[in-house]
């Protein structure tokens, strides 16, 4: 079942995730890095794509390193229905390690 999620968001202050956590987390999935960088729209940020095996489709998922703040964003025409699972599979995978709570999601229309 398809769904029009785009972006979610983890959110929660003076969490210690780091990076090679996140990207222990997606290697653990089966997932490879194909871009490691940041984002320019974005103040102090690291910003990853992600991408399984021949599938189609991106993940992206961006950290701000000042409020913690994870997003997770699937581009409209990046997007494949791997992408969703990997978002809900991350998103628990990291709640578990930094005991973080899905605050607020953000749905495309």
């Amino acid at each position: 079942m398809k769904s029009n999620l785009t972006t979610k968001h983890l959110h929660k202050e003076h969490t210690l995730i780091s990076e090679e956590t996140i990207e222990a987390i997606a290697s653990q999935s089966g997932l490879t890095l194909t871009m490691k960088g940041s984002l320019k729209s974005l103040a102090a940020n690291t910003h990853w794509h992600f991408k399984k095996e021949k599938e189609k489709g991106v993940l992206e998922i961006t950290l701000l390193l000042e409020t913690r703040e994870l997003i997770f964003d699937c581009k409209q025409n990046r997007k494949d229905d791997w992408v969703e699972e990997e978002i809900a599979f991350m998103q628990k995978e990291i709640q578990k390690k930094a005991k973080l709570k899905l605050v607020y999601p953000i749905f495309a229309l």
